[in-house]
């Protein structure tokens, strides 16, 4: 992985050939060796993201503000998902990755450095649901409610996690440095299965909307 977090850091846009304007950079599958086809995945899903925030900035921010058991999330974010933001290959994944990578290049948008303060309050992730009880939501409500338990007690690390390069050192040693956190913020009782991909997609929403929060006001430690 030497070099890797380099390649994360890369421009997001590039010069068009014969042209002078810069435009957003396609994805490009890495080939990093002993790269996982799994972190290949959400590298090239980050990438990806990045692109479609940059050609549909305006849209995004408006999928952002639909709630998530609306009919219009899904249908909206498939129309962000611009076929030119792939260079080659292909890219499939379930919904809730695409829209944490989504969230994931927003929030490094959004905040180039780490934010220097939370809100008194946590976020209350009810507020993005029309039915906060519905049993198809119940997954989303756990996750998110772990996912921003995670980022209040190791804000540091969950933005360290969100911002390295997959598979990386330094990934592994954010993800080390939040796995005690992992077990106390989630619901017991509850089954719901976490990897790298879903602790990354959850992780960047919480702090995504957490970031926001503080700059609204009512900033805490």
């Amino acid at each position: 992985m030497a070099g890797a977090d380099g390649a994360w850091a890369q421009s997001d846009r590039e010069m068009e050939l014969g042209s002078r304007i810069a435009k957003p950079k396609p994805a490009d599958i890495p080939d990093y060796p002993g790269m996982s086809d799994a972190d290949r995945g959400r590298a090239t899903a980050f990438q990806f993201a990045q692109c479609m925030l940059l050609k549909n900035s305006r849209k995004a921010e408006a999928y952002f503000a639909i709630k998530r058991d609306d009919p219009q999330s899904d249908v909206t974010l498939k129309k962000l998902a611009d076929n030119d933001c792939l260079r080659d290959g292909g890219l499939r994944m379930p919904t809730e990755l695409l829209r944490g990578a989504l969230f994931r290049a927003a929030y490094i948008k959004q905040f180039p450095r780490i934010p220097t303060t939370l809100a008194t309050a946590e976020v209350d992730f009810d507020t993005y649901l029309n039915d906060p009880k519905a049993p198809a939501m119940v997954q989303y409500r756990v996750l998110m409610d772990f996912a921003d338990c995670v980022v209040r007690s190791d804000f540091a690390n969950a933005d360290r996690f969100v911002r390295t390069q997959p598979g990386s050192p330094e990934e592994n040693a954010a993800l080390g440095a939040l796995m005690p956190k992992l077990g106390p913020c989630m619901v017991s009782g509850v089954k719901v299965t976490l990897n790298r991909s879903v602790i990354s997609a959850v992780l960047s929403e919480a702090l995504y909307r957490e970031g926001l929060a503080g700059i609204a006001g009512g900033a805490g430690a």
